[in-house]
């Protein structure tokens, strides 16, 4: 009950001040009051979509945050029946079990994240069948 209470006798309080300064002013009390009124139903209304507009356009931003971090925490996976094959995101947790459901044929798959090692090679200066016949196993004669 207070909190309906409390906004009507601040929106009253504040009404009255003002139909009292225009009462001096000359103007009469009633429709001061009842303008101020309903000016300041119009200010809080346009403030509150104002508010709510930037309230929005930060969820927006920060949903979007969110799946950007999704995509780079993600992997594509095709579901590993035969008869389904259908590719999903799926949320990956590197030391954690990867399990997901496959939204078409709703069977349960389990992700294994693996990796693999390469040497660093540098690559060749020049021609390596210039001077070696690998079908033979021999060296050119020259």
């Amino acid at each position: 009950m207070e909190d309906f209470i409390k906004p009507i006798l601040t929106l009253t309080f504040i009404s009255a001040v003002i139909a009292i300064c225009c009462y001096y002013l000359g103007l009469k009390f009633i429709p001061s009051f009842v303008l101020s009124t309903v000016i300041q139903f119009m200010v809080w209304t346009l403030f509150k979509y104002w508010v709510d507009s930037r309230t929005q356009i930060k969820i927006e931003q920060l949903v979007n945050e969110r799946v950007q971090e999704f995509r780079t925490q993600s992997l594509d996976c095709t579901c590993p029946d035969e008869n389904c094959n259908f590719v999903t995101a799926v949320p990956v947790v590197i030391n954690d079990t990867n399990m997901y459901e496959c939204p078409k044929c709703k069977k349960e798959v389990k992700v294994y994240i693996g990796n693999k090692t390469f040497l660093v090679t540098a690559p060749i200066d020049s021609d390596p069948f210039k001077e070696f016949n690998f079908v033979e196993n021999t060296d050119y004669d020259n």
